[in-house]
């Protein structure tokens, strides 16, 4: 066969194994892990290296320097030398990389740890929520506020928190939200009426804050029972008007 035949022949079948990039053998040798960067760095030499050898060797035999024996002789220890070298320097990189690989994994453990330690510390409950409005996370607070243990609420969709009457116009307003996404601290313009497991309702002070996780919309809502809060302010305008019913009911000047 000529040699540019050989060659055409050659980029032909590369074409072809490269074809569906994604799919069949080269899969593998395209995937992130260690297989692929292993296979990526030994499948050149193991397909390149022998047709240049056995070139070389037949070139070298031709030109009288070595006969066949030791031509084979000289081929073999290339191949063990060559391969060899190639295997040992293969598997300090891989053991590189496993290495940067296990201490990026314990610092994401370390930095999980710390999340969820100030996700339980807080004495607010926290729900972390999926833009169509399903609990993601929930910390313990919300069993001493809503009265639900943080695994029930897993997966509900956050209008479990929220009187029956309420939760059309809450969808409506959730939408609203995650159309255009803001941070909304507390404050008294952030109160609504919430409902506990038992059904009992009572004022709850909300604050809201756009997460971006992995390129998922989240929610960060944070839920406070103000409902003593609520009761000390009717106390003082209760006490208010019977002061000023009072000062109106004297007829002297005051």
């Amino acid at each position: 066969m000529a040699l540019h035949t050989a060659l055409t022949f050659l980029v032909v079948a590369a074409g072809l194994l490269f074809l569906p990039p994604y799919g069949g053998l080269m899969t593998l040798a395209l995937s992130a892990e260690n297989g692929g960067f292993m296979a990526r760095r030994l499948l050149p030499v193991a397909v390149l290296l022998p047709l240049l050898l056995g070139w070389l060797r037949l070139k070298g035999q031709d030109a009288g320097w070595f006969g066949t024996e030791m031509g084979v002789v000289i081929l073999v220890c290339v191949f063990i030398v060559v391969f060899g070298g190639l295997i040992w320097g293969t598997a300090i990189a891989i053991n590189r990389t496993d290495g940067d690989r296990r201490r990026a994994d314990d610092a994401l453990r370390k930095s999980e740890m710390l999340f969820r330690q100030l996700f339980e510390a807080l004495p607010d409950a926290i729900l972390l929520v999926e833009a169509d409005g399903r609990i993601l996370q929930a910390n313990s607070q919300v069993h001493k506020i809503f009265g639900f243990k943080p695994e029930e609420l897993l997966g509900q969709p956050v209008e479990i928190l929220i009187p029956e009457q309420h939760r059309t116009a809450h969808v409506q307003q959730r939408a609203a939200f995650s159309a255009a996404p803001e941070r909304r601290p507390m404050g008294k313009e952030h109160v609504l009426l919430a409902r506990r497991k038992d059904g009992v309702e009572f004022p709850a002070e909300i604050g809201l804050s756009p997460v971006a996780s992995g390129g998922a919309a989240l929610t960060l809502c944070v839920a406070r029972d103000i409902t003593e809060r609520k009761q000390a302010e009717l106390k003082v305008e209760r006490l208010l008007h019977q002061n000023t019913l009072l000062l109106e009911s004297i007829g002297e000047g005051i």
